[in-house]
């Protein structure tokens, strides 16, 4: 487990702890409705920080990503090309339907 995600949970536990004993219902007051309030916003704002930590890290795990299938994805193309070829000399049958399911979506 992330180091951050360890931090919001160590957060959020007490705090739902601590909701889930606010009388909310019938008979509560509305200091209950006030303090059910700030424990919400201090919960609130442990996800917004952690948000706020562990978002541009999974951006750059994505952009790295999609940068290295970018640059594969001619030699993915040709792989799949020789296998279509390899497949009609030895079975007899074109492997069109593969090729264009494969590539419909490539740009």
């Amino acid at each position: 487990m992330l180091s951050a995600e360890q931090d919001l949970k160590k957060v959020k536990e007490p705090l739902i702890a601590e909701l889930r004993t606010i009388n909310d219902g019938e008979g509560g007051t509305e200091a209950d409705s006030k303090h059910r309030a700030d424990v919400l916003k201090k919960i609130h704002s442990a996800e917004e920080k952690y948000c706020n930590e562990m978002t541009p890290k999974y951006y750059q795990i994505l952009q790295d990503r999609r940068s290295s299938l970018e640059s594969l994805l001619p030699d993915y193309k040709r792989l799949e090309e020789v296998n279509a070829e390899l497949n009609k000399t030895t079975t007899g049958l074109a492997n069109a339907i593969s090729s264009l399911v494969s590539w419909s979506l490539s740009y």
